[in-house]
């Protein structure tokens, strides 16, 4: 799997943090989407600051310089200042227009905001520049395609999507993520005949994954359990919610590391009567395979459920499982 060429030279070694939060009630969904988990480590964040104070003085005394400016918007990503880390991306590509891995991240932190269309334009750009080395920083073109296969399928352009994903595997027969997303989009689309053809040319790892993800968004369409004693979940609330006994992180796969993808992957779930995760939905995904990682960490999570009248009942309510690397 190839990633970007000089690019862990641009970003110190980060560390992740895994997290999963039970929202309580469907109406803070929307709220929540956007939200990443902010670091605790209060000492980090200020050694951060203290960098991004040295970046803006080495700026001052050279504004044009893009480097400074795509090394300005790294930090702000790290404290998850998306919009302060647009500004300084969005600098560095007006001194230098072609500057392939600065529109790419820009692209990456519009997604996180949410905004696949202007994610879209600036992975757009990024592939125009492909073929040009920036401070030591190149992009290929199987992971340009890749991302702006992401924006497209956010964008429910599945077909586009597709294509993009085709062109990533075209260029790098070995990239399975590119195949894999090929899949989930058929999946999206409710193509369970594209959806085969996909998994046949899977490897085993990326099969079993695709699979897996496939029974739990099928299951949901069914209605989850059909022997629960309430069918029609209550929304959780205060006083009706589960008690979590068990919980495990989501894994963070080597590619999503590899490619510093990071960000909350939000799914609406049954706790169900019966001691069962079911009806889950996606609300919120995330690439290189982090959605289904938290799909089957969602599926091991062992509650009791919630009570009403002294009697077990389903709710429904919302799991978040945060990839942030800071």
């Amino acid at each position: 799997m190839k990633c970007l060429s000089g690019f862990s030279t641009a970003f110190p070694r980060l560390c992740l943090s895994l997290g999963l939060i039970i929202s309580v009630g469907s109406a803070r969904v929307a709220a929540q989407i956007p939200r990443i988990l902010a670091p605790t480590n209060d000492e980090w964040k200020e050694k951060i600051r203290n960098e991004i104070e040295d970046v803006k003085q080495s700026i001052a005394k050279n504004p044009d310089d893009a480097q400074e400016h795509y090394r300005l918007g790294g930090l702000y990503e790290k404290l998850f200042q998306w919009q302060d880390a647009v500004e300084a991306y969005s600098q560095a590509v007006r001194i230098k227009p072609d500057f392939a891995n600065a529109h790419y991240v820009l692209g990456w932190v519009y997604a996180e905001m949410n905004n696949y269309e202007e994610a879209l334009k600036a992975h757009q750009e990024a592939e125009k520049h492909i073929r040009i080395t920036s401070f030591n920083l190149s992009l290929n073109g199987e992971i340009a395609n890749y991302a702006k296969g992401w924006d497209l399928y956010r964008l429910r352009r599945y077909d586009e999507a597709i294509a993009h994903y085709a062109k990533a595997a075209q260029i790098d027969p070995s990239f399975q993520e590119a195949i894999y997303e090929i899949g989930r989009v058929h999946l999206a689309q409710g193509d369970q005949e594209g959806v085969q053809q996909i998994i046949n040319k899977l490897d085993p790892y990326f099969r079993d994954l695709l699979l897996k993800e496939m029974e739990i968004i099928e299951s949901a369409g069914r209605g989850g359990a059909t022997d629960s004693p309430n069918p029609s979940p209550l929304t959780m609330d205060g006083e009706r919610r589960p008690t979590i006994l068990y919980r495990e992180k989501a894994k963070y796969t080597e590619t999503a590391r590899q490619h510093k993808a990071h960000g909350t992957v939000v799914l609406s779930v049954v706790f169900d009567a019966n001691e069962k995760i079911t009806g889950v939905r996606i609300i919120r995904d995330l690439p290189y395979c982090l959605t289904a990682q938290a799909l089957i960490a969602a599926q091991r999570i062992k509650f009791k459920p919630a009570m009403k009248n002294g009697e077990p009942v389903s709710v429904r309510g919302t799991l978040e499982f945060s990839f942030n690397l800071y």
